[in-house]
């Protein structure tokens, strides 16, 4: 069955431990990056810190997200700073919308659409059934290229993880994680975004009671300091001196006491189907063979031949992984590219409704600080007028020789027949936080604007008074304290 790679940014259920978020969104956003041709360094990468801190806002905000929203949201981010710079001076708006093409152009592929249906990416779900019984789950990979596989194995690792954090240590064991072939995913000279999961799962995986298992043919291409962390190594026939040295090599670094010239013996006379066995806590390695068993060798199944494999299963009615948690959004039944167009209700229309002469319409910016307060949304699809006020007071008392100067700004919504002053909320904004449109930074300056705020829901909202009352004298000094 298919599996739900797009929809799978939901929120940790625990935020508390910043290292394993941070290497969740680290694995996610390169891979994802790799995808469009992007080699991005996660300290450096203009790219790849915008993506992060993006996710990171998001579920410090308790919000899933999805690929279709990150991405809608990369020109217009709802980020007012990254580190002590204003947003569009370090990574300036027409370069964040040529990243925003990219991954458009990522999404609007055919052969990604496929990525967003299937069960969800959940751990203890694809291990588990609901009545806590284990069961195996296998994740092929064969029919993806080598970028699409190095993102979808390190998200699959990173959630992994993420899931062996929330475990209690145990000496049970609780999981086993197998790759078959894990060349490429553990390179000794780069980083590839599977090597920081597998060796995190390498160091501390068996505190939480799960045994990892790694097989190769290209021994050389394997990191030896994630070999040197496994406590059993089982080693056939090395076809060059250099693949025998660099396991000789890890081997001593693994376990001192061990003879690294009678390993070195042991491993030039294995003959076929025999296996040098090093197990922790014995200096002296062991040989033993394989059992005879019939095997075709048939090599990597096909699409089709899983689908015919898996047919059983699926008429038998086995359920499939459950949910995702709560927290996490709905993921779209349809495809990255279509667009869903709801039919609009009585008060709504599809233009924007006329305004009065002299008030200037702005649009305010997703990442206004005060944006949650007024009831806006910042993943709103809906525009509904609001009116915001800029009043300068003066407070002139003769007697006590005291003049002091003082700015009050509010938001008025929403924009109903009676002006209610309760409804008033004050906020301190600047032009940062209003758009002459949605795509545009300011707004021109006026004491007085008519404001677009977003609200989930369809279009625009028809119910727009063209003139509003200044708020209540009372109310500023109630206010003002």
């Amino acid at each position: 069955m298919a599996l739900n790679i797009v929809g799978s940014l939901h929120v940790p259920a625990d935020l508390r431990d910043a290292e394993v978020v941070g290497d969740e969104i680290e694995g996610y956003v390169t891979g994802l990056l790799g995808l469009v041709n992007i080699d991005a360094d996660p300290r450096s990468s203009l790219e790849h810190i915008l993506l992060s801190n993006h996710i990171h806002h998001s579920w410090q905000a308790g919000k899933a997200i999805d690929l279709m929203t990150l991405v809608g949201q990369v020109a217009t981010p709802p980020i007012r700073k990254l580190g002590v710079f204003e947003l569009d001076q370090f990574f300036p708006e027409s370069d964040r919308m040529g990243l925003t093409m990219k991954l458009n152009r990522l999404l609007a592929s055919p052969s990604f659409a496929a990525w967003g249906a299937g069960a969800p990416l959940d751990m203890q779900s694809m291990m588990y059934t609901p009545d806590g019984k284990p069961r195996c789950a296998i994740i092929t990979t064969a029919h993806l290229s080598d970028t699409e596989r190095q993102f979808v194995t390190s998200l699959v690792l990173s959630k992994l993880v993420t899931w062996m954090r929330a475990q209690s240590g145990t000496t049970d064991l609780r999981a086993m994680p197998y790759m078959d072939e894990v060349a490429g995913y553990l390179l000794p000279t780069a980083n590839p975004p599977t090597k920081k999961p597998i060796m995190l799962l390498m160091k501390q995986a068996r505190a939480f009671g799960l045994g990892v298992v790694l097989s190769t043919q290209n021994p050389v291409d394997i990191d030896y300091k994630a070999i040197s962390n496994a406590d059993t190594w089982m080693i056939g026939r090395l076809q060059t001196d250099r693949d025998k040295a660099l396991r000789l090599d890890g081997t001593s670094s693994a376990a001192g006491g061990v003879d690294i010239n009678a390993v070195g013996d042991t491993i030039s006379g294995l003959g076929k189907q025999e296996f040098m066995l090093r197990r922790a806590g014995q200096d002296q390695p062991e040989v033993f063979t394989t059992h005879w068993a019939m095997s075709y060798l048939r090599g990597p199944m096909t699409r089709d031949q899983i689908d015919t494999m898996m047919a059983p299963t699926k008429a038998d009615g086995t359920p499939a992984p459950a949910a995702a948690p709560a927290t996490a959004s709905p993921t779209p039944a349809t495809s990255p590219t279509s667009v869903d167009i709801p039919e609009l209700s009585d008060d709504e229309t599809a233009v924007i409704p006329d305004v009065a002469d002299g008030r200037p319409v702005c649009y305010v910016d997703v990442a206004a600080p005060w944006l949650g307060d007024v009831g806006g949304d910042e993943r709103g699809e809906r525009f509904e007028a609001a009116v915001v006020a800029c009043v300068a007071l003066r407070y002139d008392e003769t007697k006590a020789d005291l003049i002091h100067d003082d700015e009050y700004e509010a938001v008025l919504f929403p924009l109903v027949e009676q002006i209610d002053a309760s409804h008033i909320v004050q906020v301190d904004y600047d032009d940062r936080d209003l758009r002459v449109n949605p795509r545009t930074r300011s707004c021109s300056d006026s004491p007085t604007r008519k404001l677009r705020t977003r609200r989930s829901g369809p279009k625009w909202n028809a119910t727009f008074g063209t003139s509003s009352p200044a708020p209540s004298t009372s109310n500023f000094r109630r206010t003002q304290g």
